[in-house]
């Protein structure tokens, strides 16, 4: 009989203290607190492979995607522009060569239509016979700036292009 309300009571006792109750992380002393909607910016993808021809022709790559990140599809249109950043391509991946700024072309600028979640940003390499087939080449570009409270989002403000030939 011992042995039973002993199980009980302690079955009770294991079954009643669960989960506690967090009272500062409900309170908002610390964690994550959503504060509503954060609207942001960024890239789809952090990186885009893609392939060209070795011809002296425009070749369009991608597809690079522009996103808005929010709770409702923008009311606005979001206005946002973008750099190259050389330096980044060899800091993402070492084995790439930069490819040369005068054998590319990109959309420095571009706007999320109100109602749309995304843009596609035109990127286009000019001249691809003179490349080394043996090498593989990258593009990086970053959001540089962006309007009507869209944040950029710092963990994809960048995309690397690794190009082949």
């Amino acid at each position: 009989m011992k042995k039973i309300i002993l199980s009980l009571f302690l079955g009770t006792a294991i079954l009643a203290t669960g989960c506690l109750k967090d009272d500062d992380y409900d309170n908002g002393a610390y964690g994550i607190v959503p504060t509503g909607d954060i609207k942001g910016i960024s890239f789809a993808r952090r990186s885009v492979s893609t392939g060209v021809v070795g011809e002296p022709t425009v070749q369009s790559i991608g597809p690079v995607v522009v996103t808005a990140n929010s709770v409702t599809a923008p009311t606005t249109g979001i206005n946002y522009t973008i750099t190259s950043n050389p330096a980044l391509v060899t800091a993402s991946d070492p084995t790439l060569t930069v490819l040369p700024a005068n054998l590319f072309t990109f959309s420095a600028s571009g706007t999320i239509e109100a109602g749309k979640w995304a843009d596609t940003l035109d990127v286009k390499v000019t001249n691809a016979s003179t490349l080394d087939p043996l090498k593989k080449y990258g593009i990086a570009l970053t959001i540089t700036t962006s309007d009507n409270g869209y944040i950029i989002a710092e963990n994809s403000k960048t995309v690397i292009i690794a190009i082949t030939i």
